[in-house]
């Protein structure tokens, strides 16, 4: 499935890499799916936000819920524009107000999701140079990035 539904009065989006399904080449074998442990770690978190502000009421007489989706299978331009204003202060501050602990910090957030639709975002932005943080050279190869 690609999206899960909380129910709540007040409903926050989240688009979250969590599962790439394409067939593509590890170790000389054919792999169809491909799951992401740092997409998993942030839909983990972010349940748990959720559920924490539900159990203490800090929104008092309204319920949190979430309309969250798997990015890996989003190609909707829709979603992806809906991105940009969060996205476009972050990445241009990272960008030209930094020192190099914060530009990496912020670098690895932005850029190092295994989230092939930001990318595509970046570029929107204009963003020519992005480095890409990854753990291994298959994961470049299941997005077809050059490196």
């Amino acid at each position: 499935n690609s999206s899960v539904y909380l129910h709540g009065d007040v409903i926050i989006g989240a688009l979250f890499p969590i599962k790439y399904v394409q067939t593509f080449k590890k170790n000389s074998e054919s792999v169809e799916n491909y799951t992401s442990e740092l997409g998993i770690s942030f839909l983990e978190t972010f349940y748990l936000a959720i559920d924490k502000v539900n159990e203490q009421n800090l929104l008092p007489g309204y319920r949190l819920g979430a309309c969250i989706l798997n990015s890996f299978q989003v190609n909707d331009t829709g979603a992806k524009n809906g991105l940009l204003p969060f996205l476009r202060p972050l990445v241009y501050e990272s960008l030209y107000n930094y020192d190099n602990s914060t530009l990496m910090a912020r670098t690895f957030y932005l850029v190092a999701t295994e989230f092939k639709p930001l990318i595509e975002i970046l570029n929107e932005l204009n963003v020519k140079e992005i480095q890409l943080i990854t753990r291994s050279v298959q994961e470049l190869d299941a997005f077809n990035l050059v490196y």
